[in-house]
């Protein structure tokens, strides 16, 4: 996944990954996104330093997690910020929209990637608020699973042409790595 590599910025090989979120909602694709998700950062090398998920009873512990991403790079690593991907992009799923504006707001120095995404607003003005909020980042790469999600992003602030500067792409979803031809499209070979 070229992704990966456009996201160092030049600056060296990524060598670790912090992951936030966790696909659970009780269905049984969640589960093979989560499995998807860790075959693509092992198949880029990348070892996962730091993990923060959040349930209702357990929200994630972002000062925790950023003071381990911040030391995983003073000790000489180089960590991508990944967000898990599925189907809560949006304003269904307010925690998630929540937990990637935290992470815009925490790693401006940091490459983020969010892992493939089906989008979905239901009101207009909450995309705009999210999306330009998303669009502050300078390092901000963001996945879609399917056309129309991409069709939306790219008419948004996120977008070049709309102002913004993430890099936008089409990839299958991420349960799609567990099979071995698609894991080797995602690793580019």
């Amino acid at each position: 996944m070229q992704f990966f590599e456009a996201a160092s910025g030049g600056k060296g090989a990524l060598t670790e990954a912090a992951v936030f979120g966790l696909a659970d909602h009780e269905n049984k694709g969640d589960a093979a996104i989560n499995y998807g998700q860790a075959a693509i950062l092992r198949s880029h090398d990348l070892k996962v330093s730091t993990f923060c998920a959040s349930t209702p009873k357990f929200p994630c512990d972002f000062n925790e997690a950023e003071r381990k991403i911040r030391e995983t790079e003073t000790n000489g690593g180089r960590v991508i910020v990944v967000a898990t991907g599925g189907g809560n992009f949006g304003d269904l799923w307010g925690r998630y929209a929540e937990e990637r504006e935290e992470l815009i707001r925490r790693f401006p120095d940091f490459p983020i990637l969010f892992f493939p995404q089906t989008v979905h607003f239901s009101n207009e003005t909450n995309a705009n608020r999210h999306l330009t909020m998303l669009a502050s980042h300078p390092r901000l790469t963001v996945l879609a699973r399917d056309v129309q999600s991409l069709e939306f992003l790219s008419a948004s602030p996120l977008s070049e042409t709309q102002g913004g500067n993430a890099t936008l792409g089409l990839v299958p979803d991420s349960a799609e790595a567990l099979h071995p031809k698609v894991s080797a499209d995602f690793r580019g070979e």
